[in-house]
């Protein structure tokens, strides 16, 4: 029996699997972890070097992971001696970017070679019995009334998780099944009090619901019938201002947490207003290769951390892969694309790390790598090799 049926469901398995790791060895901060989780993601990959008719990288994919290796390597030889003493050991920075490396491999390979719309409806479903774990978890500590964090791992870690799991629920092709489980997403977000993850995922389903609904074709009764509920509902909330005033008191104090005295907008937003300060003023004394990978552990914003970090080189390099892939998803229509990109530039806004391993980084660096029309792939292979036609197209099936 061929392998390539079962590489779709494997390589999910697999991504699926990093999440289950982090939960039990405690997450991020754990070296081993971060290499099993390395080994996982590279498995199929290495498996492929032995299967006849895969290609191993894709030209334009594998550019950019050697530029960007190249800048991660650079950005911890030229800053060797800050690690010295530091909270974060060297070998811990190695472990990580290494994990790094080999994750935007293996993301690359499966964009080259498989579905990523089915990779990441594998990962839905493979990532349901975690999620309702750590509600059931949470339900049974602290309920409704305290920050949840199932297994002692940090909720932000779950929020990473949720946004992971409601990003793969879009390439459902059931919008019942996307409805139900980003319901329970939204449960998860609630216990564990995940804002940053929380706001990303809305950004990114509106998103793709605007986009999804302006390029609909419609009949001329169905946009009527859009726009009559978009003005009945706007009535209705406009003869009920006392409970909009009473939702929008309850989302700002009890979701949002404008309010608190702890994470509030009077503490600075938990300190990250005095951390994006600090990551500025590193940038602008090493606007080159920054301060070294790892070492700005306190600054949560993706996009400062990697400046304060890499420099320009690492944060020239994202940003134009995220510029060019954007607009490449737009002009194809992949609004799916587009929605998580947007989604992800929100969530790390708030969040630590622009490079790292967890699932929502993953599905990012899926986005990230773009994935060209299937059908197109498979005629340009069988153009240059007709002997092999009968092969891709059964590739293709069950893709």
């Amino acid at each position: 029996m061929k392998l390539f049926p079962l590489y779709n469901i494997a390589f999910s398995a697999g991504l699926a699997s990093t999440a289950y790791v982090f939960a039990i060895m405690g997450g991020g901060d754990n070296p081993i972890a971060l290499l099993v989780v390395q080994a996982i993601v590279l498995l199929l990959p290495g498996l492929s070097l032995f299967t006849k008719g895969y290609k191993r990288v894709d030209r334009r994919n594998i550019t950019f992971l050697v530029v960007l290796s190249i800048g991660l390597l650079l950005s911890l030889i030229v800053n060797i001696d800050n690690y010295a003493g530091g909270s974060i050991g060297l070998d811990f920075v190695l472990a990580h970017i290494v994990g790094i490396v080999g994750m935007l491999f293996a993301i690359q390979w499966a964009v080259t070679n498989l579905s990523p719309e089915t990779l990441m409806r594998y990962l839905a479903i493979f990532l349901v019995p975690l999620i309702v774990l750590a509600i059931g978890v949470a339900l049974q500590e602290g309920g409704w009334t305290s920050r949840a964090a199932p297994f002692d791992i940090h909720p932000n870690w779950w929020g990473e998780l949720g946004f992971a799991f409601t990003a793969c629920t879009l390439a459902l092709h059931s919008n019942k099944a996307k409805v139900l489980l980003i319901g329970v997403a939204m449960v998860l977000f609630f216990l564990v009090q995940s804002r940053g993850a929380l706001l990303a995922t809305c950004v990114c389903i509106g998103v793709y619901i605007f986009f999804s609904i302006k390029h609909m074709i419609m009949k001329k009764t169905t946009l009527l019938r859009i726009i009559a509920a978009i003005i009945g509902t706007g009535a209705a909330l406009a003869t009920q201002q006392d409970a909009v005033l009473q939702a929008w008191a309850f989302i700002k104090g009890n979701v949002l947490l404008l309010d608190n005295s702890y994470r509030g907008v009077e503490s600075g937003l938990s300190g990250r207003v005095d951390g994006w300060s600090r990551a500025l003023s590193i940038f602008a004394e090493n606007p080159i290769f920054g301060q070294g990978i790892d070492t700005l552990n306190e600054v949560h914003n993706g996009f400062l951390r990697l400046a304060g970090e890499g420099g320009m080189l690492l944060l020239l390099v994202i940003l134009f892969m995220i510029g060019i892939t954007f607009y490449q998803s737009l002009k194809k229509r992949n609004y799916m694309v587009a929605s998580i990109i947007l989604g992800y530039i929100v969530y790390v806004m708030t969040y630590p790390r622009m490079l790292n391993m967890n699932l929502a980084s993953a599905i990012f660096y899926l986005c990230l790598f773009y994935w060209p029309n299937n059908h197109n792939k498979i005629e340009q292979r069988i153009h240059k090799h007709p002997e092999k036609a009968v092969y891709w197209q059964a590739i293709n099936s069950v893709h």
